[in-house]
């Protein structure tokens, strides 16, 4: 429940015990009760190389970008 960001989670106790498959399940169902986040794509800056330039693009459109830019090239 916990709406900033920053934060992990941090699961302790024996091996083989399952810590990551209730951690995981814990966060699928969470997930389904929120919208899907944007797609953050970084691209080549040609002005200014070291920085470079953000796409903030629908969910699912940064996977057929880059296969457009694999195709392209």
């Amino acid at each position: 429940g916990i709406k900033s960001q920053g934060f992990n989670i941090f699961a302790l106790g024996p091996a083989g015990v399952g810590k990551r498959s209730i951690i995981r399940s814990v966060l699928e169902k969470a997930a389904k009760k929120i919208p899907t986040p944007n797609d953050i794509c970084y691209i080549h800056n040609f002005k200014k190389p070291h920085q470079p330039r953000v796409l903030l693009l629908p969910p699912g459109i940064g996977k057929r970008l880059e296969e457009d830019m694999k195709q392209l090239v």
